[in-house]
């Protein structure tokens, strides 16, 4: 996925309270706060960011998303909250048709706190250019910083049906098995398998049948994996180590 930051000064960023805020693509050091990130796939793209207090003081936040620019017949959704366990995701259903929408619920960061906002483009089979602007605002409606994310798609949803998945047990000790049926186009498909702080922790390729996943070295926790059909994702769900 290409990632391309432009400062906003040529499109006119509204201005922001102050800089109490830090928006940071995950895992990395630079901090994307009045930038534009450019991503570029397939069917669904998406990306993560941390959003730190840097400021001295606790601070009640939201997320506001404004549409800069759509492509017909797209839509997009996205996370938001202190970590994967207590955030929320709202629907497409919920943010797709809505200008300006904002998350209905906030969250306390303690100075310092890091918290997560994922945002996702899904293009439905249209190839085109999104862009939208993730506002982090304050409970007296503040705009405290934000970013834009230009999400570019270069390839249509395949429209060939999707292999049938069947996963289980939930909740796992040992080992957590993903049946897979109906690939009657040959599709490579992968399931990953993420912590909650968003590392990878297992990468396997599925096979018609019955798929074992060994979680038996895993700690406790949740976990979520993301099936993946010829590098784009169809599908993410959770799933709980306990043993």
């Amino acid at each position: 996925m290409k990632k391309i930051f432009t400062l906003l000064f040529t499109i006119g960023l509204a201005s922001v309270a102050s800089a109490q805020i830090g928006i940071y693509i995950e895992d990395e050091a630079t901090d994307v706060s009045g930038t534009i990130v450019d991503l570029a796939g397939g069917e669904s793209i998406h990306e993560n960011f941390d959003v730190i207090n840097e400021g001295d003081a606790a601070l009640t936040l939201r997320c506001t998303r404004v549409k800069l620019q759509t492509v017909d017949g797209a839509t997009d959704y996205l996370c938001w909250g202190k970590d994967l366990v207590s955030g929320i995701c709202y629907p497409s259903s919920t943010v797709g048709p809505n200008d300006p929408w904002t998350t209905p619920d906030e969250y306390v960061w303690e100075p310092g706190d890091d918290g997560l906002l994922s945002v996702y483009h899904v293009a439905n089979g249209n190839v085109g250019v999104a862009m939208y602007r993730y506002y982090i605002i304050d409970n007296s409606d503040n705009l405290l910083d934000s970013v834009d994310v230009r999400f570019t798609s270069t390839v249509g949803i395949d429209q060939t049906e999707n292999a049938e998945f069947n996963s289980y047990p939930n909740p796992t000790s040992d080992v957590f098995n993903i049946q897979m049926s109906n690939n009657a186009q040959g599709d490579n498909y992968t399931v990953a398998l993420y912590n909650i702080v968003g590392e990878k922790v297992m990468d396997v390729t599925l096979t018609e049948g019955t798929n074992k996943l060994d979680v038996s070295s895993l700690v406790n926790g949740v976990y979520f994996y993301s099936i993946y059909k010829n590098q784009d994702v169809i599908e993410t769900k959770k799933v709980v180590v306990r043993k």
